[in-house]
């Protein structure tokens, strides 16, 4: 196996759990954002709130991936039936 075949495998490994990272990320603000909006202290810090919904981001992670995913294949579908969004 070449070193490049190496790299280019390594670096796509990486590309989900960045992904995943990305994605808890932005529910942590969330989540913070609606405790201020609320007026409220968050009672977690980042590592405190992946840790307790760890399961939680991964199946809702999971979910939001097929949604992406099946938005992706509608959209491509209609592109090549050249169909029109207003159904």
């Amino acid at each position: 196996m070449s070193a490049m075949s190496t790299n280019y495998n390594h670096a796509h490994d990486h590309l989900r759990p960045r992904l995943f990272r990305s994605f808890v990320t932005q529910c942590y603000w969330a989540n913070r954002d609606e405790y201020d909006s609320l007026q409220q202290e968050h009672p977690y810090t980042f590592e405190q709130y992946v840790s307790t919904n760890l399961q939680d981001l991964k199946r809702d992670f999971k979910l939001r991936k097929r949604e992406l995913e099946q938005a992706a294949r509608v959209v491509k579908w209609r592109t090549e039936w050249k169909v029109s969004q207003a159904v």
